[in-house]
């Protein structure tokens, strides 16, 4: 958790930051599991299926009956998604 201090300068540094980044997308070397749940009210499947497409190694697992939040609601599936990406 942050204190008082942390999140002022944390603040100042995001305003520096640049504010779109998806042009670099195409640049992550690094193999990326994206997981969306089917039923998250919050953010659209179309957009993970665009990260997916947009990242060069990225793998898209939808999740079936599982909201926003699948870390907290399927804690287990996500493991083994995980587990499975990373080959054990």
């Amino acid at each position: 958790m942050f204190d008082g201090g942390e999140l002022v300068h944390l603040r100042a540094d995001l305003r520096h930051a640049p504010r779109d980044l998806r042009h670099d997308l195409s640049r992550v070397a690094q193999p990326t599991l994206i997981l969306h749940g089917d039923a998250d009210a919050f953010v659209p499947l179309q957009s993970s299926q665009w990260l997916a497409q947009t990242l060069p190694h990225a793998e898209l697992v939808v999740l079936p009956g599982v909201g926003h939040d699948p870390t907290l609601t399927r804690p287990h599936a996500v493991a083994q998604e995980i587990l499975r990406f990373f080959g054990r």
